[in-house]
């Protein structure tokens, strides 16, 4: 069976796509500070732990992948981030934001974003830099 490299290309670019949207956050922050009278401070330590969780898994998330694959590691990471955003969709509380959107949504970028990059670098050679 004949592997095409731009097949590997695509689906990088849509996980990418999809791990992108914690960037998103910033939308979300007035409808909840709204609904449940948080304070700017307080709904954007959200944002902070999901991106603190995404930087402190990425070294456990590598090991995974050097020694399971890419598959394994995007797969755990897409399971945390689904879960997470699942999860904080009914929320209604600061701590429950914080486990959710914070930790689970960090630590599931973080499994989930070196998979893209190590793979496509290595059906890719020929295109570096």
């Amino acid at each position: 069976m004949k592997y095409s490299r731009w097949k590997y290309l695509a689906a990088a670019i849509i996980i990418n796509l999809c791990l992108g949207a914690v960037y998103a956050f910033s939308i979300l922050i007035p409808p909840l500070e709204s609904e449940f009278k948080w304070k700017r401070s307080e709904t954007i330590t959200a944002f902070t732990i999901a991106l603190l969780a995404f930087a402190l898994s990425m070294t456990p998330a590598g090991r995974l992948q050097d020694r399971r694959g890419p598959r394994t590691a995007a797969s755990i990471g897409g399971l945390l981030l689904g879960l997470g955003m699942i999860l904080a969709s009914y929320t209604n509380s600061l701590v429950w934001l914080y486990m959710s959107y914070g930790l689970l949504v960090g630590l599931g970028i973080g499994f989930a974003y070196g998979a893209p990059i190590a793979t496509c670098s290595k059906w890719f050679p020929d295109k570096r830099g």
